[in-house]
């Protein structure tokens, strides 16, 4: 299975203020059989890279992706990648979901694969 992955972020708040910037550290493990590409095909497809998306707490339907990252290097399984993102607070207060995923281009996010997100409960206050 190549949708395997352990993501972990040690510095993730859980409230922030409206708009608030915080660089986020993680450390991403390729769990599976297979290579992460950090390159895409001629297609323009099959690249690995890592997003973080705000998704209110009614549901999935607000999702909005907050910042897209390549891999800097092909990540061989049991290898570990790490990555720091400047993730920004949504616009309005309310609970939120950080997630934080792995995506092939063109396929699928890896947790639509069976690999858990990375997920965490984060209030936004005024």
């Amino acid at each position: 299975m190549a949708f395997a992955a352990d993501i972990v972020s040690e510095n993730a708040l859980a409230v922030m203020t409206v708009g608030q910037k915080n660089e986020l550290s993680f450390l991403i493990k390729n769990i599976s059989s297979a290579e992460w590409p950090c390159v895409s095909g001629p297609d323009n497809n099959h690249a690995v890279s890592f997003q973080t998306r705000w998704t209110p707490e009614t549901g999935i339907d607000g999702a909005t992706v907050d910042v897209e990252k390549e891999l800097p290097y092909d990540v061989e399984p049991g290898d570990t990648v790490g990555l720091t993102l400047s993730v920004t607070a949504p616009s309005k207060p309310g609970r939120y979901y950080l997630e934080a995923d792995l995506v092939q281009k063109g396929v699928a996010r890896f947790r639509e694969r069976g690999s858990t997100a990375f997920k965490r409960a984060v209030e936004i206050v005024p």
